[in-house]
């Protein structure tokens, strides 16, 4: 009888893993596929696009301080010698004395990549950890890096100077 148990239980087992392995290897409906598909790839665009969003988040963030910065610049300067600021949330335009400053906050090129397709630093393209942030500074298509916030501040002053002044950029 135990014998009769075990085999019978042995020949269950047997056919629930011979059904298993048949509906396994059947050929799957067209349309469940389809929609897999589309669901898996919705998924990744949704998660590439809230990323994007995120370190942009981060940049407007990084970039508040600086446009109050220059925003006390722009006061301390006489009133015809005042400069233009245009805040597009991860970029800062300033324009002065003919000369185009724009300053932007490195946490989209950690996942974008720069949009002229070299690498900030190493110009190979390679992209850096949000953890090592640095403020990109762009004149006359010339971009400069600074580590920290002082020495941002500190550049523009020296740029917005010059600009108001009319000499060259050094």
């Amino acid at each position: 009888m135990i014998r009769g148990l075990i085999l019978g239980g042995l020949f269950v087992l047997l056919i629930y893993l011979l059904l298993r392995y048949v509906w396994r290897t059947r050929p799957e409906n067209p349309r469940e596929v389809l929609r897999e598909e589309l669901s898996r790839r919705r998924a990744v665009g949704e998660s590439a696009t809230g990323m994007s969003e995120r370190l942009r988040d981060v940049a407007r963030e990084r970039l508040r301080p600086v446009a109050a910065a220059l925003a006390e610049m722009r006061e301390e300067l006489p009133e015809d010698q005042r400069f233009d600021l245009r805040d597009d949330g991860d970029t800062l335009t300033v324009e002065a004395g003919g000369r185009t400053i724009v300053v932007t906050h490195n946490a989209l090129t950690v996942l974008l990549g720069d949009r002229n397709g070299a690498g900030l630093s190493g110009g190979d393209g390679a992209r850096r950890s949000l953890r090592d942030e640095r403020y990109g500074i762009r004149v006359d298509g010339a971009l400069e890096e600074h580590a920290d916030l002082a020495g941002t501040v500190r550049r523009l002053a020296s740029l917005i100077a010059d600009a108001v002044a009319g000499r060259p950029a050094t």
